[in-house]
């Protein structure tokens, strides 16, 4: 059904992260000028701050509506919270540097040489010029002490996605130097510090040999401060309000109640948790994309997921014994989050899965479910994100082979073919190589998952929880519906049983049930043996 919108529905921007754009050209923007105010107006002198969000989180678009404040621009705040705040838009001289549009793939003089071009192009509005031979970080030092003996006034820093030179250049020939001479352009800050107003600092993770970090004792990090904690990605209140008359829309498109379409929404875009007990948000991105007038689609898709999969994921994992299901919690030193080290990301030995896992949920991948004394639980957010990890995981265990399996399985599962489906099983759990681990039960059940995940029209579920216990896998298919209990060594008598014994199906009556027992051998060619009993439906 071809999307029409009504002419009370404001056009969405999924590109533009230029706050004026917004404000002048009517697009929606969610005020997010509340959190703006307090930052402006902390005690500090000067205000050092650093948060990390995710890629494609909106910070660009929240340093831009920083820079605007801090220049001024009252009239863009008008009716903005902000706007009707006692902030008094004091204007002071900024200078933005956003580490993003920076190329890595040309040598170490090619990025100096662009670093120092991006530090010229600031200074330049205020006619201020550097010297082109200098290195960065001389060059950002003596542009401040001239803008700020030019100006009067103290300067406004704000760096956005601080480390993306950083995290780009793991792999890259001449990474170290690079990761080098970016650490050589945050130390000058801190002798700075007389001359800085505000600093503002965004990016992914938190890089602990970095001077921005090791040098500015007075760094304020808000990433876990609940105060700040929905000021990226949109509350349940503010996708309700704020996208009001595009949910009335894509209910009527969908053939949903606006109830159920934003549950469905909820479900597939919502859960990023940045602070213990604080309110969830949704991912920003996915949320315009899914009501982006010029897509005129309004379907449920992986949105994210197409602008912000990296290959890094694929190469950290392959360091690691990573494994993942639905509902499955994480737990992590708390340590594990505040400490990277570039190096250890780039080391041939294996890493550990706490820094994997931390990584993951600096990026978005995973959030937070709780914290105990110094541990802090991760899960995944939500059905877009499981979706993303399952072909992660899919592609890391089978390589280009992860395709190939997915229709074959539900095929021979619809038509209850169980011996072809256990074959097809067999196959799939002996491709991963010996050195990718497989010898415990988690790894074959997050395999096995993350392969029928992928297939179209089937509701796989992991580790459902049930009166009596946990079932390893559920798989629902039109009228029907597969438990499947999964053993390592044992046999699969006893894991039919289990499913018996506890009754995993009571939940679920009124389907053609299946209960299906696996036992896998690890060290006899990964052996499989099944066993299946019927449960026909009682209605």
């Amino acid at each position: 059904m071809e999307i029409r919108y009504t002419e009370y529905v404001r056009p969405i921007s999924i590109s533009s992260s230029i706050f004026e754009n917004y404000i002048r050209r009517g697009w929606l923007y969610v005020d997010k000028s509340e959190y703006a105010y307090r930052l402006l107006t902390m005690d500090d002198d000067p205000i050092f701050c650093f948060i990390s969000r995710p890629r494609r989180f909106g910070k660009s678009l929240f340093v831009s509506m920083l820079e605007a404040a801090l220049k001024g621009r009252t009239k863009l705040f008008k009716g903005l919270y902000l706007g009707n705040s006692d902030y008094d838009f004091h204007p002071y001289p900024v200078i933005h540097l956003d580490m993003s549009d920076l190329p890595f793939v040309y040598g170490v003089c090619n990025f100096t040489a662009q670093l120092n071009r991006l530090i010229a192009e600031q200074l330049s509005a205020y006619g201020i010029a550097i010297n082109e031979e200098s290195d960065p970080g001389s060059n950002l030092r003596n542009g401040m002490k001239a803008l700020w003996q030019k100006t009067g006034e103290k300067i406004a820093i704000l760096i956005d996605e601080y480390d993306n030179p950083l995290t780009s250049t793991l792999s890259v020939k001449e990474g170290k130097e690079i990761r080098e001479c970016v650490s050589e352009l945050y130390g000058y800050l801190k002798p700075c510090a007389e001359m800085i107003h505000f600093l503002f600092i965004t990016g992914i993770t938190r890089f602990s040999n970095q001077s921005i970090f090791s040098k500015l004792n007075n760094l304020r990090d808000l990433t876990f401060n609940p105060d700040f904690s929905a000021a990226f990605g949109y509350t349940q209140h503010e996708l309700e309000e704020c996208f009001r008359e595009g949910i009335e829309e894509a209910a009527i498109a969908n053939g949903m109640s606006e109830n159920a379409l934003v549950d469905e929404l909820r479900h597939w875009y919502d859960g990023y948790v940045f602070s213990p007990d604080a309110q969830h948000v949704y991912n920003p991105i996915s949320i315009n994309s899914f009501f982006d007038i010029k897509s005129g689609r309004m379907a449920f898709d992986s949105y994210w997921g197409k602008t912000s999969v990296s290959r890094t994921i694929i190469e950290l994992a392959r360091k690691t014994e990573i494994s993942f299901t639905p509902g499955e919690l994480k737990k992590i030193p708390i340590s594990s989050v505040n400490n990277f080290v570039a190096e250890d990301f780039t080391s041939a030995h294996k890493m550990l899965d706490s820094s994997l896992y931390a990584y993951l949920f600096m990026a978005g991948y995973l959030t937070i479910d709780h914290i105990e004394g110094k541990y802090i639980f991760l899960r995944i957010p939500n059905y877009e994100v499981e979706g993303i990890l399952c072909d992660v995981l899919a592609y890391l265990y089978l390589g280009r082979e992860s395709d190939r399996f997915d229709d074959r399985l539900v095929g021979y599962l619809s038509r209850c073919d169980f011996e072809s489906f256990i074959s097809e099983i067999q196959d799939l759990i002996r491709i991963p190589s010996y050195d990718m681990v497989i010898g415990k039960e988690k790894y074959y059940q997050s395999l096995i998952y993350a392969v029928l995940r992928k297939a179209a029209d089937i509701d796989i579920r992991s580790e459902v929880h049930t009166a009596s216990g946990r079932a390893d896998l559920m798989i629902f298919l039109k009228d029907k519906l597969f438990i499947i209990e999964l053993k390592i060594r044992r046999d699969a008598e006893t894991a039919l049983k289990q499913i018996i014994d506890k009754r995993y199906w009571d939940g679920y009556r009124g389907l053609d049930t299946y209960l299906i027992g696996l036992d896998i051998e690890p060290e006899n060619d990964r052996k499989l043996s099944y066993k299946v009993q019927h449960l026909e439906s009682k209605g």
